[in-house]
């Protein structure tokens, strides 16, 4: 009895299909849309069920294989069945966005976020090299599927749970960012290939019912991830004073400006430079011409429709120091009883 266990036991786990973490994606998926919903019981009861889900699926990937390394490499060869391998990435990156919105235990999630990182930086390339030089090259009818979107799926999983950690690392941000915007690109670029090959295949291939498997459902999961992962707030870097003052010597029309808060939704008040907004002439244009322009606008700023008009300031205006001005614009300001430089 002990031994038709084993021996059972050992056949599933060499059957084991590669996109089996299909399940924790699953979970993890309903999982925060409970805590998102308030419902913290059912949140954190499916948490802990995707916690064990995790572990088993780790052990039996990697018992799997130590005893089957032909099953486990040939599945990369095989075109329907390789990509289910991404699985492991989003599965990782949604149980490490639970730890981190669940339990707030962004520690785990960012220990998570390297796993995952490179559990898809194995997996891409090996699947893709196994793909390419394998010599059983199916038609596409039998090669192409919507698990084929897990290229995309697992790319914008990291980007998501990258901009979940972002804030509780020691990350530098702009490089961060940096890397998740391209991370988001590849995925994008990788989502356009297959989307092209899978209409094409229903297109221009004979198309069986049982053909229509439930993979083909990835098709609208690839554009709701790839979509959310351009979701994350906004974020200003903001300039401290010793680096405005560098970037002023080597660059003197650089001014100092404060972007307001509340100018982008959720983003506090923000130090930075600004160029002023100048109007360059030509000497051979006429002093009237330049008078009367400058008169136009400043004698009528209540009447300007531009969202940066309320800015507008003629002591403001008389301070530009980066170009001399022209012999009509300070006519205007000398009339203001503001002398400016010209030629």
């Amino acid at each position: 009895m002990r031994g038709q266990l084993t021996a059972r036991a050992l056949a599933l786990i060499r059957s084991a299909a590669p996109a089996n973490f299909g399940m924790v994606m699953a979970t993890g998926i309903v999982s925060i849309a409970l805590h998102l919903l308030g419902m913290e019981a059912g949140a954190l009861a499916l948490f802990y069920v995707n916690i064990g889900m995790f572990c088993c699926l780790w052990a039996v990937y990697i018992l799997r294989l130590g005893l089957y390394p032909r099953d486990f490499f040939g599945d990369m060869a095989d075109h329907a069945r390789g990509p289910g391998y991404l699985t492991m990435v989003a599965g990782t990156g949604l149980l490490a966005n639970q730890c981190a919105l669940l339990l707030g235990r962004y520690d785990l999630a960012c220990g998570l976020f390297w796993l995952a990182l490179a559990v898809w930086c194995f997996f891409i390339w090996a699947d893709f090299l196994a793909l390419f030089t394998t010599d059983r090259k199916p038609p596409i009818e039998k090669g192409i599927n919507g698990a084929w979107l897990l290229n995309t799926v697992s790319c914008q999983a990291l980007v998501i749970l990258g901009c979940v950690i972002i804030d509780h690392t020691s990350w530098d941000h702009e490089t961060a960012f940096l890397l998740l915007t391209a991370l988001f690109g590849t995925g994008f670029m990788l989502y356009a290939i297959v989307i092209t090959l899978i209409v094409y295949r229903l297109c221009y291939k004979p198309l069986a019912p049982e053909a229509l498997d439930p993979t083909f459902w990835v098709n609208a999961g690839a554009v709701a991830i790839t979509t959310l992962a351009t979701a994350k707030d906004t974020y200003l870097v903001g300039l401290d004073d010793e680096h405005i003052a560098k970037l002023q010597e080597s660059s003197p029309y650089y001014e100092e400006y404060i972007i307001p808060e509340g100018t982008y939704e959720g983003v506090p008040e923000t130090k930075t430079v600004a160029v002023v907004a100048t109007v360059i002439a030509r000497d051979d244009v006429s002093e009237d011409d330049v008078y009367n322009i400058c008169y136009t606008i400043f004698e009528n700023m209540d009447n300007l429709a531009h969202d940066k008009a309320g800015e507008l300031d003629v002591e403001f205006a008389s301070g530009v120091t980066a170009v001399p001005y022209h012999a009509g614009a300070a006519k205007y300001f000398a009339e203001k009883g503001f002398d400016v430089p010209t030629k």
